[in-house]
């Protein structure tokens, strides 16, 4: 993790603004053309969920700005973020949060978020 500082008094401003709500993010709704994308992963045994969160975290992971997470009042910048999404249960007509380590290898990830997704499906926590 590196400290990040702010020079610039704009992005100090954007910073202060954040700063003090209590969960500090932001959302963005776009439509995603997924011509291509859905045949892909349909072709190659891919969960089209799966493969769109790894998508998603490996944009994330590629910007350093979307690294960055407030700690005790300071911007830090972490080497990854790792994603969570929301997982189907069987013990109840809820849904729970599954969080998977970040791995760059598509290969790597997928898998384990089907894994990691399996184990939440019957045993949530």
């Amino acid at each position: 993790m590196k400290k990040i500082e702010f020079n610039h008094p704009h992005r100090k401003k954007h910073f202060d603004f954040f700063n003090h709500m209590n969960h500090p993010h932001f959302s963005l709704c776009a439509d995603v053309e997924l011509f291509d994308f859905m045949p892909f992963c349909k072709n190659n045994n891919l969960t089209l969920y799966h493969a769109i969160v790894y998508a998603v975290s490996r944009t994330a992971n590629d910007l350093s700005e979307f690294r960055w997470r407030i700690r005790d009042g300071e911007v830090y910048e972490h080497e990854f973020v790792h994603p969570s999404f929301a997982v189907d249960t069987d013990v109840a007509d809820v849904f729970s949060f599954c969080t998977v380590d970040y791995d760059a290898n598509g290969e790597v990830f997928l898998q384990s978020a089907q894994l990691m997704a399996e184990k939440m499906k019957t045993n949530p926590s």
